[in-house]
């Protein structure tokens, strides 16, 4: 069972981030979900707080 996860969520995740959709099921939830589906303003979050970001030069 972990071998066929090992090598199915690569595979879907690589497929997600190609086709800049959700191709395969990849079971997120929660904040991982609205991350990728949500709009452009949900998936930007917290991040501007955060260490590290700085605004645009």
């Amino acid at each position: 069972m972990l071998a066929a996860v090992a090598l199915y969520a690569p595979f879907a995740l690589a497929l997600e981030d190609q086709r800049r959709r959700p191709v395969l099921p990849t079971w997120r939830h929660g904040a991982g979900a609205d991350a990728f589906t949500g709009d452009p303003p949900s998936r930007i979050g917290e991040v501007t707080g955060e260490a590290g970001v700085r605004n645009q030069l």
